[in-house]
């Protein structure tokens, strides 16, 4: 993660470490959702079951060691290294993973590309045009690796 998105992490945390589960919920959800979107669903959004109501549950040193995890992970030396053909999917208005976070993603992937949906958030299931882009954008990737493959498996038997 760049600088601005460690900061969030941090903002994050500490809302846990002052407000509890609550400040955590609510903080998370205005990253991952539209204004509009959460003006519509807050009381759905903070509920016990609303965004990640499954985590008041968990063990909190778990959870806290898999985001600190997160944050400090710095894979970029070993990106160059990836052979396999790579999608690199970010929603027009997310904040969380950006599109500038992807943007260096596929500098540093070779045979990789980015696909940005428009008008969509991180959460993306809460835009159901953006939702079913998702979905075309990675049926079409996976078609076309089903095709590179079906190439090259008929190209390797002619060879014999």
């Amino acid at each position: 993660p760049d600088v601005y998105k460690q900061a969030q992490y941090q903002m994050v945390q500490m809302a846990f470490d002052h407000g509890g589960f609550p400040a955590y919920q609510k903080a998370g959800a205005l990253l991952i959702h539209t204004p509009e979107y959460f003006n519509e669903h807050a009381d759905q959004i903070l509920s016990a079951k609303g965004s990640w109501g499954e985590f008041q549950e968990a063990d909190v040193a778990a959870f806290r060691r898999v985001q600190t995890a997160t944050n400090a992970h710095d894979a970029r030396a070993v990106l160059p290294s990836i052979q396999a053909p790579c999608l690199i999917v970010h929603g027009e208005l997310d904040v969380v993973d950006p599109p500038r976070l992807g943007e260096e993603l596929v500098r540093l992937i070779p045979n990789s590309r980015m696909e940005v949906i428009p008008d969509t958030p991180h959460a993306m299931r809460t835009n159901p045009v953006g939702f079913e882009r998702l979905g075309a954008i990675v049926t079409a990737f996976y078609s076309q690796l089903e095709t590179v493959q079906r190439q090259a498996a008929s190209w390797n038997a002619s060879k014999n």
